[in-house]
């Protein structure tokens, strides 16, 4: 009967995920507008900003999702030039807005019904660059000139935990570990920080332009990553030499470098100019490192109350199993979206 249920949990849990899995693209839609110049009004007051703007949305990704960009107290001194090219819909053209950075207001139109993701940049004169990643849940964005360094470290706290329960990749991998080390938990919480301090680095160096590596490669290297992890967590055979079991730390940090490309990936593809901050790093990998932990505690709690109050007998082998199957049919289904 509980090898019933489990095969049941299993098969249920791969139909939901299967039209959800890795929803965070790696190259999301890009709008990007480019300060030109100012007009002097009466009085010597600036009054008015000319912006170019650039429009970019992966073919792949406008197959199931129209998205239209709304630039708002800004209005259009051209028409709208649009162009397909090989892997992308690109539109150019220029608008007038107010002087005054916190009068331009964005909204993707179409972003709320959708898995995907905007990036927003703004280029000033002064060489200043903002920018803001748009989803579902926030597909509207006011521009400001600045903001404090903590407003930015909780801004990209909050993104960082979020990009983790978006990214299906990151969360089957965490299940794999939980998996593997549920019975030595210093090791397991010393693993989750050695894949976000992994993770962290790539994603520094592939936001400032040090690496940069194709999209597709990226996601290929990442369903690896978590094939290793189901084979690992269905092996019978406790004596490899090279497994996450015998070397936590060493192959987590690894794993966690080529995941942090997986979100970077998608900056570099539309811009090698952009500069991130340190508190902008260091709280989105907070933000990574938070949303793992609270998973784990969650996992466990659930753990502990179906099997050590016998609410239902599972088995070491009927855990592996479940999880094992998960990962790795999750991600072989990822693999045949991709390669067909």
């Amino acid at each position: 009967m509980s090898r019933l249920l489990l095969d049941f949990m299993v098969c249920a849990v791969l139909w939901s995920l299967s039209t959800t899995l890795f929803a965070h693209a790696l190259a999301p839609s890009l709008l990007e507008l480019k300060q030109i110049d100012l007009q002097q009004g009466l009085g010597e007051k600036q009054t008015k900003a000319r912006y170019s703007v650039f429009w970019k949305q992966p073919i792949k990704q406008a197959k199931g999702v129209i998205l239209t960009p709304n630039i708002i107290n800004c209005s259009s001194l051209s028409s709208s030039l649009g162009r397909v090219n090989v892997d992308a819909f690109e539109q150019r053209w220029e608008i007038e807005c107010p002087a005054d950075p916190s009068g331009i207001e964005v909204f993707i139109a179409g972003l709320q019904n959708s898995s995907t993701y905007v990036l927003v940049r703004i280029h000033y004169l002064t060489g200043e660059q903002i920018f803001s990643l748009l989803d579902a849940n926030n597909p509207r964005y006011r521009a400001l000139k600045s903001i404090s360094n903590w407003q930015s470290f909780q801004h990209y706290l909050f993104k960082g935990a979020y990009h983790f329960s978006a990214g299906y990749d990151h969360m089957l991998f965490v299940f794999g570990l939980l998996v593997l080390l549920r019975k030595r938990i210093r090791k397991l919480i010393l693993s989750l920080t050695c894949f976000t301090v992994g993770h962290g680095i790539s994603l520094g160096f592939a936001s400032n332009g040090l690496v940069s590596l194709n999209g597709l490669i990226v996601e290929l290297f990442i369903l690896a990553t978590l094939i290793w992890m189901a084979l690992e967590v269905l092996s019978t055979n406790q004596s490899s030499i090279i497994s996450v079991k015998q070397h936590p730390y060493l192959l987590t940090s690894l794993f966690g470098l080529i995941h942090g490309l997986g979100f970077a990936g998608a900056f570099l593809e539309y811009s090698q100019s952009y500069q991130s901050t340190l508190v902008q790093l260091l709280a989105f990998n907070l933000g990574i490192e938070i949303a793992q932990l609270a998973l784990i505690l969650v996992v466990l709690s659930l753990y502990y109350l179906i099997v050590k109050l016998e609410f239902i007998y599972v088995s070491g082998e009927g855990i592996n199993g479940m999880f094992g199957y998960l990962i790795g049919g999750a991600s072989f289904y990822s693999l045949l979206s991709l390669t067909l």
